[in-house]
């Protein structure tokens, strides 16, 4: 459980940087000039497209990233409470002669 708790809020930490980053370039193509397109990184390939077009898909892309960010903080909230029940039994169980912290 420790192990997966350190994956989600590795994970975590990553979305909220990629969430930073969507928020930059949002406000980026908002300076953009209108009649030149730019180009928007998809996969490993670069597509280029009007500023317009890439903010509505800078915005679809932040709103993913930012419900893959409640989903991860409610999986990270859930195994918190497991995790704490689990220690509990344990400490009731082994007292002061298990370590359980990080």
């Amino acid at each position: 459980m420790n192990s997966k708790m350190s994956d989600l809020e590795e994970e975590y930490e990553d979305k909220k940087k990629d969430r930073e980053y969507l928020e930059d370039l949002e406000q980026e193509l908002e300076l953009a000039d209108d009649e030149e397109p730019v180009r928007y990184k998809i996969g490993d390939a670069f597509i280029h497209m009007f500023s317009e077009a890439a903010q509505g898909r800078v915005v679809g892309d932040k709103d993913q990233v930012i419900s893959e960010i409640e989903t991860l903080k409610t999986e990270m909230d859930d195994l918190s409470v497991e995790m704490e029940a689990l220690k509990k039994v344990l400490y009731a169980r082994f007292g002061k002669s298990i370590n359980l912290e990080k």
